[in-house]
């Protein structure tokens, strides 16, 4: 339903009907500012430096890989939408790239950008949003207390199982 619905201002009419645009840009604002999103990536050398060579064991192994490949994909989500909303500011030129994302973001997908980076998942952008704040969750007890095992690990919530 939502791709039939008219790309530009001119083909919404009186305003009835938002723009893929218009939604893209709430969905934008919602992730940057109200998810605070970019305040979420990991400082990995602080991490690192919690962890001695002599207690490093298999599990600090793991998540720091995971940690890793949570700051390439919040990385490369807020470069994304940075550059999404200078693209609708006028700033920089809308690229096909950047349609394909905002055109993503307003059908409730998630973009493929982020897919390639991110852990296999067929939800859509609500509920991906929601598991990936999860994920962020269980690496945070982890960067917390790095040498501390916790008791109970949700293994799905990995991009490596």
């Amino acid at each position: 339903m939502y791709e039939l619905q008219p790309k530009d201002a001119e083909a919404a009419g009186a305003g009835d009907v938002k723009t893929n645009v218009e939604i893209a840009n709430d969905t934008l604002k919602y992730i940057l500012e109200d998810m605070q999103l970019r305040s979420l990536i990991f400082n990995l050398e602080d991490i690192k430096t919690k962890i001695d060579a002599d207690s490093k064991g298999p599990y600090q192994n793991v998540f720091l890989q995971e940690i890793e490949y949570m700051n390439i994909l919040l990385s490369e989500i807020c470069r994304s939408l940075e550059e999404i909303n200078q693209g609708i500011q006028g700033l920089l030129t809308i690229s096909e790239k950047m349609e394909s994302i905002i055109d993503a973001l307003a059908l409730n997908k998630v973009p493929v950008p982020w897919t390639t980076l991110a852990y296999p998942s067929k939800r859509g952008l609500a509920s991906w949003l929601l598991n990936l704040f999860q994920r962020i969750d269980q690496l945070n007890l982890f960067r917390d207390d790095p040498l501390n095992i916790p008791k109970v690990i949700m293994i799905s919530r990995f991009f490596n199982p």
